[in-house]
């Protein structure tokens, strides 16, 4: 990879559980926050290849691209670009080094240790209102989406998804 790919791979690795109400914006969507069963498992973590992985690099060398595995059809894919994009190039204009090493197989399997050797602590919220209380937080997605618009989202989504919920009573 080259050196702005990287600083891009770690920022958004950083970031991405942060983002999760965003890009897995309905309840049923978190019933792919699992470890093996080639979604993107629990762990924010990179791989070539790799189908538990939640960023995949994939393609021939010099011609591969990232797949972000941690979104679902049910995101607004013009939200969900701007949060991807957005949480990559802060790493970039911040010149990030990417610490987070390749994982190879299910990033669950890996013994604490060698998690943190590689990097790999991030956890992905597996319920909606998780994400949202995780969305919350003072992050750099506060400054890419703007503070206003992050607010207004989370709660139109938590009225919808109570919504959604009555309507199965």
């Amino acid at each position: 990879m080259t050196p702005l790919e990287r600083s891009f791979l770690q920022s958004l690795l950083e970031n991405l559980p942060f983002s999760t109400a965003y890009l897995l914006p309905t309840a049923a969507s978190y019933d792919r926050v699992r470890d093996g069963i080639w979604s993107f498992g629990t762990y924010a973590c990179w791989g070539r290849d790799n189908r538990e992985a939640a960023v995949r690099l994939t393609g021939p060398p010099g011609a591969h691209h990232f797949e972000v595995r941690a979104m679902d059809g049910t995101a607004n894919p013009y939200i969900a670009f701007a949060a991807v994009l957005g949480q990559g190039l802060i790493g970039i204009e911040k010149g990030g080094e990417l610490s987070i090493d390749e994982v190879e197989g299910l990033a669950v399997d890996l013994s604490a240790e060698e998690r943190a050797r590689r990097g790999v602590h991030s956890l992905f919220p597996t319920t909606l209102a998780a994400a949202r209380r995780l969305a919350q937080v003072d992050t750099p997605i506060k400054d890419v989406l703007g503070k206003e618009f992050v607010q207004n989202y989370l709660s139109v989504n938590e009225v919808r998804e109570y919504l959604t919920r009555a309507r199965e009573w």
